[in-house]
């Protein structure tokens, strides 16, 4: 067991690592901002951790509706979904975590159908019968995936069985968002950035369900098995938020001045294992989501993840990344901006390269970026279209284009 979350009537939830955890010589901290030590941490260190693994936006505003959590009461919807969140942690009011049980449940096309027609709804009930709890407020839920066998190829985890893929939903606000954000996710790979595999669900007449492969849980040769299938291990891994102490819901967009950018470079100068690759890897990553017009790269959007053991920390994949520009409706001020203006419309090249320069990037590596992204990244969001049409997704070549127009306006502000 590594800790408790002790919910104090008068005063909140307040987390304390356990001491037999931190007597044992391998032990690591959850978090850069819950550092290993016997004082129970304050209310609000807590809860900027804690509430970072429950959904937010809609998705949340459900959930608190199905377990009757007031307002900002992060500790009930956790204890409803508590099984899978995003990285290592599992949580129980029992001291014995090894006798909960673990389950896969069979899953068919008018499972995924029901998805793909009413997102939300589907969504909040698949995650409290699994309790599962997935980060961000896209309707999303967690399913194993086998293809080994005849039959069903998803699996809805039970107890704390772990998944391997999320699969997305589209909102009836932001139509064609699971192809856009495939797209987006195919071309940096082109362009080798590390994102996760990725492909596209036709379920039913609704737009297509977007299913990504979970990188923070991998499958090793010795697996135990649950229902015939591999259990995977969980890596653990936080976003930047959390390792900042910051609560997401009010802080993850950057406020005027802030400075993000310059916080996640700080960040993996402290966590990093390889600084020197995971700053290459920040501005090709920043630079993409510039190129591409996603405005809500937000703090939660950047993450470390843990190895097996805890003892390294590298920068995770690219995740969570589409044009958001095509949508009329959403801000144009970037999550995680160049300084200056935060509106992506307003970027200049020289913003960028001071944002870069502030951040301790080489100029040197900095203009090999922006001449990579000019000379390769249209070809590459071509490419994903492509792949994706003769996937049996035809609709993605006029996405691409429109992701184009607004694309080769930012390279011409790149070039100068």
């Amino acid at each position: 067991m590594v800790g408790r979350i002790v919910d104090a009537k008068k005063g909140g939830p307040r987390f304390s690592y356990d001491p037999g955890y931190l007597s044992d010589s391998s032990a690591t901290a959850i978090s850069r901002s819950l550092p290993l030590t016997r004082t129970p941490y304050s209310i609000q260190g807590t809860r900027a951790f804690f509430d970072g693994l429950i959904p937010e936006g809609p998705m949340r505003e459900a959930f608190e509706h199905s377990t009757r959590a007031g307002r900002n009461d992060f500790l009930t919807v956790l204890e409803a979904v508590r099984n899978e969140p995003i990285g290592a942690l599992i949580f129980s009011s029992e001291d014995d975590l090894g006798a909960l049980e673990r389950a896969y449940e069979p899953l068919n096309n008018e499972d995924l159908s029901k998805l793909a027609a009413a997102p939300g709804e589907t969504a909040v009930d698949y995650s409290l019968r699994s309790r599962i709890s997935l980060a961000g407020a896209q309707s999303k839920i967690g399913l194993y995936r086998d293809v080994s066998k005849a039959g069903s190829e998803w699996y809805l985890p039970r107890g704390s069985a772990p998944s391997t893929h999320i699969l997305k939903a589209c909102g009836r606000a932001y139509p064609n968002e699971t192809v856009n954000e495939a797209i987006c996710l195919r071309a940096a790979r082109y362009f080798e950035i590390e994102v996760p595999d990725c492909f596209l669900i036709q379920a039913g007449g609704a737009d297509p369900i977007l299913a990504i492969k979970r990188y923070d849980r991998v499958i090793s040769p010795t697996a135990q098995c649950v229902d015939g299938l591999a259990v995977p291990t969980r890596l653990h891994q936080v976003d930047a938020c959390q390792a900042s102490g910051l609560l997401g819901s009010d802080f993850k967009y950057e406020p005027s001045g802030a400075a993000y950018f310059n916080r996640l470079s700080a960040l993996i100068s402290e966590m990093s294992a390889n600084p020197f690759d995971d700053k290459l890897s920040l501005t090709y990553m920043q630079l993409f989501h510039y190129v591409v017009g996603n405005a809500d790269n937000h703090l939660k959007n950047w993450s470390f993840i843990y190895d097996e053991d805890w003892d390294s920390i590298r920068l995770a994949p690219l995740y969570d990344v589409l044009d958001t520009t095509i949508y009329e409706s959403l801000p144009l001020e970037m999550g995680v901006s160049f300084g200056g203006s935060r509106r992506i419309d307003e970027v200049t090249k020289g913003m960028v390269f001071d944002a870069f320069e502030r951040a301790g990037i080489p100029k040197v590596v900095v203009k090999g970026a922006i001449d990579a992204s000019i000379e390769e990244l249209p070809a590459c969001i071509e490419r994903a279209a492509a792949d994706l049409a003769n996937e049996g997704f035809p609709g993605a070549k006029a996405i691409a284009g429109k992701m184009l127009e607004g694309a080769y306006k930012r390279l011409e502000v790149l070039k100068g």
